[in-house]
């Protein structure tokens, strides 16, 4: 019955408990005081009971142990290869991606000059230029200003830049606020309206770059990637360690 409700451990342990008694009752003085033909009867049916228990332990137990050690969760090398892949290329795509972050933005910087209402700017040749604005972090200095280059008197073409790029530090943030379309290499007049009198521009800085969102987008895309693979490998390596999988 139990064997066909396919409680098999229980069996097992029943069987090796009466295997057991049977050791027992048979030791030296045990079954003196039990009548003769008793004990003569335990002892003729132990070899058949240690025969039963063999097989039994043979087609059931062991055969039970086999199939608990095959379900039992292990650690799959090629789940921890999967891992350490994943691991390695995140780390790698985030650091070049990083560092390409800071290539783009390095090259593509023109000219860097403290905030003032009035400066001059050079330009190495004509094409379009984006002006951003570094300041302190909720600093409103310049929320209202109004921004200008001029050529001698000539007022140098620009338009507001729509898809402003916004980047924070632990103290500062630098906001693309103006897209100049330069027409020739040269000198010209930055000017600047719109700055309350009691405006604190010690720490703030007008930065020309060439546009770069493009190219921008690309390497942080490449960070969050490189950001995911990283922690699924780190998950991934965690889950097959523990026996999760």
């Amino acid at each position: 019955m139990q064997l066909t409700a396919k409680n098999k451990d229980q069996a097992y342990g029943l069987f090796t408990n009466v295997e057991q008694n049977f050791e027992f009752m048979l030791r030296p003085g045990r079954m003196d005081d039990y009548p003769a033909d008793l004990r003569q009867w335990v002892i003729s049916i132990k070899p058949e009971v240690d025969k039963l228990y063999t097989q039994f332990k043979v087609k059931t137990h062991h055969r039970g142990e086999r199939a608990r050690n095959m379900e039992r969760p292990m650690t799959h090398p090629e789940l921890l290869a999967l891992a350490f892949a994943a691991m390695l290329f995140g780390v790698v795509l985030l650091f070049f991606s990083i560092r390409a972050v800071l290539g783009v933005m390095r090259d593509s910087e023109v000219a860097r000059m403290p905030a003032a209402a009035e400066q001059t700017v050079s330009f190495p040749a004509g094409g379009a230029y984006v002006l951003h604005l570094s300041q302190p972090r909720l600093s409103k200095a310049l929320a209202h200003a109004k921004f200008s280059l001029r050529d001698g008197g000539a007022e140098v073409p620009s338009m507001p830049e729509f898809t402003q790029v916004r980047s924070s530090g632990f103290s500062t943030a630098s906001i693309s606020v103006r897209r100049f379309h330069v027409p020739h290499a040269g000198t010209y007049r930055l000017l600047v309206t719109g700055i309350a009198a009691d405006a604190d521009l010690s720490r703030s800085e007008f930065v020309f770059d060439m546009p770069n969102a493009g190219a921008l987008v690309l390497r942080i895309l490449g960070i969050v990637l490189g950001g995911i693979a990283l922690v699924g490998g780190i998950v991934l390596s965690g889950l097959t360690l523990a026996n999760k999988l």
